[in-house]
């Protein structure tokens, strides 16, 4: 889509229910075709896409009565069992909790640990100025 489109696109063209849906079919895309171990690091996997999918599923279970109120009204079962179940994709994973919380925190050898389930990567690049 070209940018100068970006403004004619409606965010309401989707009920809650359908947007909610439509979340849950790209992460589930995932879980079902990235590889649970990636080479490169930063690269999202299976194990990352699966935990997205249990917070989707999560809040996707949640139905509300009205967008001026927001009360909680009742909670999908079904999506409830589907949080349950990609959450257990993550806990048969590598990943756990660090031995300390700061670890966490810590550069080093500490970066992507144990914990981090999808870690945005960067490097810090030098620019120059140059006179003229």
């Amino acid at each position: 889509m070209p940018v100068d489109s970006y403004e004619t696109v409606s965010n309401r063209a989707l009920s809650n229910d359908a947007l909610w849906q439509k979340i849950v079919d790209d992460f589930q895309y995932a879980v079902d075709h990235l590889p649970a171990v990636q080479t490169e690091v930063g690269r999202a996997n299976r194990i990352a896409a699966a935990a997205y999918l249990a917070k989707t599923y999560l809040y996707k279970a949640y139905r509300q009565d009205s967008e001026e109120r927001h009360a909680v009204t009742g909670i999908n079962q079904g999506d409830l069992e589907k949080v349950l179940q990609n959450a257990d994709i993550v806990l048969a994973s590598n990943h756990a909790l660090e031995a300390d919380f700061a670890f966490n925190f810590l550069p080093g050898k500490y970066e992507n640990g144990t914990e981090a389930l999808f870690s945005i990567q960067f490097s810090k690049m030098m620019v120059r100025n140059s006179a003229v």
